[in-house]
């Protein structure tokens, strides 16, 4: 693939989510992913014994449904009870629990149609007791933290041809690339393929790689641990093969996954090691696959698409702030 149109890609993928958001800034409709759009009090400034109504909203901005999701407040100190009405009528809402009784799924927006993504809304009231706060003015600052299940995409083409037809040619093959995107989503998904054709009747140049560079752009993180649930990268075994390392791997994947099409997957499971992003605050992971064209397929010059996808837990979190007036 032309390495310009990977930087144009990656470049657009940086400024959808970092130019889209900020501290208090809800101005965050192109956010790729669901998100906390509102987590504010009812009333900014309570006396001690009155209770602390929060409202939280989350919504989905992103290109894929959000499965399973749920919100908790946590890092609410004294005020750590109360009631939520996402919760059965007079249930008790203890902070660090889910806000709603049950996961909810959030329908992507339909970007031709205009129709929002589906959206989801909470009130929760936290009691405050007198003696659990000193006396005058202090602060108390709440967090939300959304919480869903999450996928990237991406593809990319790979070009080949005979090397008499490259010969006739005179070495300038131009390969209409059919593919090659990376949907915006809170974790980028790039695939690194060669750019040149490849020679299929040359065995020293038949041999090529597919790598997939996977960075953590959206403000949150993956969760548990930053381990992602699978990372998968398919292809057309009619035309391409992959090949094992000196340990009979597939390189970074271990598994082999057939799908219902016929097309062949590897895969990357949660229990593996390398499902686990690396790095604090720049959490990336790179993976390798090696792979070789079948022989006799290609009979002048064609392409076949490498597709990837990255399924995970992603986290969101948002936080505001209440003066507590104890006379």
């Amino acid at each position: 693939m032309n390495s310009r149109l990977f930087a144009i890609l990656s470049l657009i993928g940086v400024i959808l989510i970092a130019g889209c958001i900020g501290s208090g800034n809800n101005n965050i409709n192109a956010y790729p992913g669901v998100t906390i759009t509102d987590f504010s009090p009812t009333i900014s400034t309570v006396r001690a014994g009155s209770p602390i109504e929060l409202r939280v909203v989350v919504q989905n901005f992103g290109f894929f449904d959000a499965e399973n999701a749920n919100v908790i407040i946590f890092n609410c100190g004294p005020s750590s009870t109360g009631r939520s009405d996402g919760l059965p009528l007079n249930a008790v809402y203890n902070c660090n629990g889910n806000v709603f009784a049950s996961n909810f799924n959030l329908l992507k927006p339909d970007r031709e149609a205009g129709i929002a993504g589906d959206l989801k809304e909470a009130e929760v009231s936290l009691s405050t007791i007198p003696d659990d706060f000193p006396q005058g003015r202090s602060s108390q600052t709440f967090s939300a933290r959304v919480i869903y299940d999450y996928s990237t995409t991406g593809a990319a083409d790979v070009t080949f041809t005979t090397f008499q037809n490259w010969k006739e040619k005179g070495g300038r093959i131009i390969a209409q690339q059919l593919n090659a995107f990376s949907t915006a989503a809170p974790l980028t998904l790039l695939l690194n393929v060669p750019q040149e054709p490849i020679i299929v009747d040359n065995p020293a140049a038949a041999n090529f790689t597919v790598g997939l560079s996977i960075r953590n752009t959206g403000q949150g993180f993956v969760t548990p641990e930053k381990t992602l649930e699978k990372i998968k990268l398919c292809y057309d075994s009619d035309f391409v093969e992959p090949l094992r390392d000196e340990r009979n791997h597939y390189y970074d994947f271990q598994e082999l996954e057939i799908n219902p099409t016929g097309n062949n997957c590897l895969v990357i499971p949660s229990t593996n090691e390398t499902a686990k992003l690396v790095g604090l605050t720049n959490q990336y992971r790179d993976v390798d696959a090696r792979f070789r064209n079948v022989l006799g397929k290609i009979k002048i010059q064609d392409s076949t698409t490498f597709d990837a996808e990255l399924t995970y837990t992603y986290t969101f979190d948002r936080s505001t702030t209440v003066t507590i007036l104890n006379a």
